[in-house]
């Protein structure tokens, strides 16, 4: 619900079983895969136990560099909101002009 029901805490560096924390990126990452997504997304998911319930797949999450999480989640890893957008552009680029889906006009 982020911080429309009210503040919300970030924890950036979990405490998570390294087990479980392999599972759900596993997981997380097949379903990225299998519904075709090629860049950023977002995924939240609800654990109890060792019970991984994905809630919600984001393929467009919010870039507010001081509100959003993955502008925040780059900044706590070192990354500017410079870098990132960068990075971003430069895997579409590739990406696409890999695949030729992209002509350049000069």
């Amino acid at each position: 619900a982020g911080n429309a029901a009210g503040r919300t805490t970030v924890d950036y560096e979990p405490s998570i079983n390294p087990s479980l924390e392999n599972k759900i990126m596993k997981q997380v990452l097949a379903l990225h895969r299998r519904i075709g997504l090629k860049g950023v997304s977002r995924t939240d998911v609800k654990v109890n136990g060792d019970d991984i319930f994905i809630l919600d797949v984001n393929s467009m999450p919010n870039m507010e560099p001081s509100k959003s999480f993955l502008p925040l989640i780059a900044r706590h890893n070192h990354i500017s909101f410079h870098e990132l957008i960068n990075r971003l552009i430069s895997h579409f680029m590739t990406h696409y002009y890999l695949s030729q889906k992209l002509v350049f006009v000069y």
